[in-house]
């Protein structure tokens, strides 16, 4: 059995969000702050070559700047905490699940789909747009609970029932 790299190096600057397929290509997507500026990295699996690829990078604030909801306040002072905790918990400060990255197989433009505080959303990366796609107002917490899974089936008999009667 062989193992699949990782597509970056781990460190404190990083953690994978998500790893996910959709339409045959798999995908990973990692938090990735750096200084002052946290991105979301989306890589994409290169079956040929067996290897990662960055396929976008977006800024998070991009997105979230148009949803304030899915800003967690971070309560206390903290410039108590030694640099590298403080970094940590701004990484902390977004309240979202990502349940999906499309990859814009010419039925869509590629996106990825989040799941914040009271709804879910979509960012454009040829757009660059952020959408509202559902409300739910429901939707306040548990929202880093939530799973995505694409349903790859039918629900159609694959061969005409019989019931053995003529």
């Amino acid at each position: 059995m062989n193992t699949i790299p990782s597509p970056v190096k781990q460190d404190d600057n990083t953690n994978r969000q998500y790893l996910g397929e959709w339409c045959g290509n798999l995908y990973s997507v990692y938090w990735i702050g750096k200084s002052k500026e946290t991105r979301f990295q989306v890589f994409e699996w290169d079956k040929d070559s067996s290897k990662w690829f960055e396929k976008y990078s977006v800024s998070a604030s991009k997105i979230f700047s148009e949803f304030p909801s899915a800003v967690r306040e971070v309560k206390g002072n903290l410039s108590e905490y030694p640099t590298a905790v403080r970094e940590e918990m701004r990484k902390l400060t977004y309240n979202y699940h990502i349940l999906a990255v499309m990859s814009g197989d010419g039925r869509e433009e590629p996106a990825i789909v989040l799941a914040i505080r009271g709804a879910i959303i979509s960012y454009n990366f040829v757009l660059d747009t952020v959408q509202m796609l559902l409300v739910i107002p429901e939707l306040q917490s548990y929202v880093s609970q939530l799973g995505a899974f694409p349903f790859m089936g039918t629900f159609c008999p694959t061969s005409p029932w019989t019931s053995g009667h003529s």
